[in-house]
């Protein structure tokens, strides 16, 4: 819990928290940690109510895994009831509803929670390297993921499970998984930020090529790169006025135009 006084109090990740995220109303926030754990937690109280688990060696997961939260992860064994990421986790985000959750991790995957209870509905798979950011569109139709990989991917976010995608999950006895809708190819270099403009029909990405692309979220196709020439992107930011947005990176700040 957070406190005002000088009492220790126990952090509620065992290793460093890479993203921190309110839920729509404000009321909730969701964190990401190299403990490959998620933890949603109440805004005022810091209280943790909820936490989705990682195969870490801890929280009940008995897989053979670096309790450290290394990056060499073994495999995880069959009946493990930890349900969660296998590596680092970057990234986490609620949808616009606020009755799920998507991850990002380092384990090369997204898994699409249920905001309620330690339950995911799919697990969402085609990135070729570990996954840095990850967002819902403001719509709450589509999550767009960032990557190590140097691309930009596009997902449905419906969480409808046709009954071949059951069938499949009971025989594999995985997670249903779903593959992109549109994979994004032209960065040069991993990308590390991802975001919508208010109307959902763009998403800007940006990374260690020091570009800003801007792109079609209902076609994939590329509708103009923005040079910045002033060091790597960590971080975006969409104004409400569609036709501007701001980047973040590092201790910079930048207004940038998408006209």
């Amino acid at each position: 819990e957070w406190e005002d006084d000088d009492a220790p109090v126990k952090p509620p990740h065992f290793n460093s928290a890479r993203s921190v995220n309110f839920s729509p109303n404000g009321k909730l926030v969701v964190s990401a940690s190299w403990d490959k754990n998620i933890l949603i937690a109440d805004a005022e109280t810091g209280k943790v109510k909820l936490t989705l688990r990682g195969h870490n060696g801890r929280d009940g997961c008995i897989c053979d895994c670096f309790p450290s939260g290394g990056l060499a992860t073994k495999e995880t064994k069959p009946g493990c009831p930890v349900v969660g990421h296998a590596n680092y986790v970057f990234d986490a985000a609620f949808s616009p509803d606020g009755l799920h959750i998507v991850s990002a991790s380092w384990d090369k995957t997204l898994l699409l929670w249920s905001a309620e209870e330690e339950t995911v509905k799919f697990r969402l798979k085609g990135h070729s390297a570990g996954v840095y950011a990850v967002v819902y569109s403001p719509n709450g139709k589509l999550i767009a993921s960032a990557s190590a990989d140097k691309t930009v991917r596009i997902w449905k976010s419906s969480t409808t499970i046709s009954k071949e995608q059951v069938e499949a999950s009971e025989q594999s006895r995985l997670h249903p998984s779903r593959a992109p809708l549109y994979t994004l190819m032209g960065h040069t270099a991993p990308v590390f930020a991802v975001r919508f403009t208010p109307d959902s029909s763009k998403l800007i990405s940006g990374g260690d090529d020091e570009n800003i692309k801007v792109w079609d979220s209902q076609t994939g196709d590329l509708c103009k790169t923005l040079a910045t020439n002033k060091g790597r992107i960590r971080g975006l930011a969409v104004a409400p006025d569609p036709h501007r947005k701001n980047i973040g990176k590092k201790t910079v700040q930048r207004a940038v135009s998408m006209e």
